[in-house]
């Protein structure tokens, strides 16, 4: 954890009062693990539309303060099976200039860029990846398609596990229940899930690191409030475990 360098009055200002006008509490945790040298990158999203001007203005003041760098990415899409028009902007904060080089051009970045960009666990980047829906599948199923040491079995076996009637997080829900059943893991870790930004691969050995390094950053932000006397961290806290 690194806050040499923070403005408490700065910190309470842009993230109890500002961030959360504009952005989910978990995408603004990641925002405050950024600033503190807890995360090396994070993001923010505008489902369904573009960015305000508010929100704008919130993005080049917060990394103007805290030393950030971004880049945007604006998408316009249709879903593939009802033919809606999706469209939303994404934010991609990080403290290393050169780290944005990961996501050029932003056109071409792929699910499991943005999760390596962000930082997830390197198992997490395939589950992030796998879990955004029935479009990223199917591009993921043409390219194992493609792929000589793909055989079509496999393909096919991928593109059924990712485009069933359930969604990747009833899955994983399933999953954590069955663990907790079992007695592989509290009934109370269970809401420290709500710390971590990535999506555990839907395995015992990836949710249980999963939920030390929710506990682990527990730690760290109620000794970031008390070294910088504030109480982001607390608050934070009572919003994502107590929700």
């Amino acid at each position: 954890m690194n806050t040499g360098k923070i403005d408490p009055e700065a910190l309470e200002k842009f993230l109890l009062e500002d961030a959360l006008d504009h952005m989910i509490v978990n995408e603004a945790l990641d925002l405050l693990l950024l600033v503190i040298g807890e995360k090396p990158a994070a993001s923010t999203t505008a489902h369904f539309e573009k960015l305000s001007p508010g929100f704008e203005k919130f993005v080049e003041d917060f990394s103007d303060e805290f030393d950030l760098f971004y880049v945007t990415r604006d998408v316009e899409d249709t879903h593939p099976e009802t033919d809606e028009n999706i469209t939303g902007s994404s934010v991609f904060f990080t403290d290393e200039e050169e780290r944005l080089d990961m996501l050029r051009p932003m056109e071409q970045a792929t699910n499991k860029d943005i999760g390596k960009f962000l930082g997830y666990p390197e198992e997490a980047v395939e589950a992030f990846e796998t879990s955004r829906g029935f479009r990223e599948a199917y591009q993921r199923f043409e390219e194992m398609m493609g792929d000589e040491d793909v055989s079509e079995e496999e393909a096919l076996d991928f593109l059924e596990e990712n485009t069933s009637e359930k969604s990747y997080s009833e899955k994983f829900d399933e999953k954590v229940e069955e663990m907790i059943q079992d007695g592989k893991m509290d009934r109370s870790d269970e809401k420290y899930l709500g710390l971590v930004s990535y999506v555990p691969r839907i395995e015992e050995e990836s949710i249980l690191s999963a939920v030390e390094e929710a506990r682990r950053r527990e730690k760290v932000l109620k000794e970031m409030d008390e070294e910088l006397d504030v109480s982001v961290g607390r608050e934070y806290l009572e919003k994502i475990l107590e929700a």
